[in-house]
């Protein structure tokens, strides 16, 4: 397979060569190979080349969980192979039915694209147009966030007044801000994105935010903004994250159990699609970090069993 094919394939199947954010460390050196380790604390990335993988966990005595996956296009710049350009690997998506949408990039150097279904990012070099790299997940609240990038710090400010506000100023809030029709998810993710990042900045109110980010959930769960598959796996994700932030307690106040989390998931399976789906590994993957909480012992090997089936398809 040319490398051309290859980075094609990364951004049409969200995996690189089957492997994704819910492989674990041995799953990935067995189909990878060697690697260079640097580990710090909580956090693990493996280098196996041109691709790299990065784990992360909330101690020490919990698994590893996956946060990403990259692959260091630019590094063919060093070998007999030159660096593909995004006008090449457009051209070779577009034979696979696979579109990319222009988000906007972090830096004037580099321009940004984004793959929503496979949830795949690429950065490409503004000065050539060749492939600077290809990383994933990165998901859909991120990358709306980012579309909407030049109004988000205004957003911001507006947002700060909700933590404190009464609910009837909040729904008075939403009914003022958000749009109708096709734009209005966007709008939702994008600011559920501008909270999540806000519990993430503000160590002395994270408390506070949690609980706002949980009551906005619920708020376009009534509006019905979302699938059940969509709010099923926010829930599961949010689940995860939370328990970076806040102790077993402040969880058990503001959470559903992890049994109740993920036995929503795998319910809404049918809605995601097949098993070789996007929605499907998706869903399955916001479950994965939750697996080992869960005191239900069928529920744990259904979804080991589903994870492993995913894996396989992928």
């Amino acid at each position: 397979m040319s490398e051309l094919a290859f980075f094609a394939q990364v951004v049409a199947r969200g995996t690189v060569h089957g492997l994704d954010c819910g492989s674990t460390p041995d799953q990935v050196t067995a189909r990878l190979g060697d690697y260079g380790e640097n580990l710090r604390h909580n956090l693990m990335w493996r280098d196996h080349g041109l691709v790299e993988f990065t784990w992360e966990r909330p101690s020490r005595n919990e698994p590893w969980q996956g946060c990403r996956f990259t692959v260091q296009c630019h590094r063919l710049e060093h070998g007999p192979t030159p660096v593909p350009t995004f006008a090449d690997l457009r051209t070779t998506l577009t034979t696979l039915d696979c579109e990319v949408e222009e988000i906007t990039p972090l830096t004037s150097d580099l321009d940004e694209y984004w793959q929503p279904e496979s949830r795949v990012a690429i950065l490409v070099d503004t000065r050539d147009g060749i492939l600077h790299q290809i990383t994933g997940p990165v998901a859909p609240d991120y990358a709306n966030l980012r579309k909407r990038l030049r109004s988000t710090r205004a957003a911001r400010d507006q947002i700060r007044y909700l933590l404190h506000a009464s609910d009837e100023d909040r729904l008075r809030w939403i009914g003022r801000n958000q749009p109708h029709g096709s734009e209005r998810p966007a709008w939702w993710t994008g600011t559920l994105a501008v909270i999540d990042g806000m519990l993430s900045a503000t160590p002395d109110e994270q408390l506070p935010w949690a609980r706002l980010l949980l009551w906005m959930i619920q708020q376009s769960n009534e509006l019905e903004v979302f699938d059940h598959a969509q709010r099923t796996e926010r829930m599961a994700t949010l689940s995860t994250n939370l328990r970076w932030h806040l102790g077993p307690d402040e969880l058990a106040d503001l959470l559903p159990d992890a049994d109740e989390v993920v036995r929503a998931c795998l319910d809404a399976l049918p809605e995601a699609g097949q098993v070789d789906s996007h929605r499907v590994r998706h869903l399955l993957n916001s479950c994965a970090p939750l697996q080992d909480l869960l005191r239900d012992p069928l529920l744990h090997r259904e979804l080991d069993r589903l994870l492993t089936v995913t894996h396989h398809t992928w």
